[in-house]
């Protein structure tokens, strides 16, 4: 008659090995620069990302890549 522990050593030798898998890593969003065409100052929100932008005329601002087709579309922003 064998041990106890012989019969546990036997089960996790037939069960299999699971092993754990890193999480995903993901980059940093994709970016593109902008230009605001508008008065001199504006704050506004990323209808996609919720980050909040500070725009003032003429200057370049990097927006993320998810925002920009909104914005562009409102005639305030130039692509850079």
């Amino acid at each position: 008659m064998g041990c106890c522990g012989q019969g546990r050593a036997a089960l996790r030798a037939a069960a299999p090995s699971i092993t754990a898998r890193p999480p995903p890593t993901h980059g940093p969003p994709a970016a593109a620069v902008l230009r605001y065409l508008g008065g001199k100052h504006v704050r506004m929100r990323g209808t996609v990302s919720g980050r909040l932008y500070e725009f003032t005329r003429g200057k370049q601002t990097v927006v993320e890549a998810r925002d920009v087709p909104m914005m562009v579309r409102t005639g305030l922003f130039a692509r850079h």
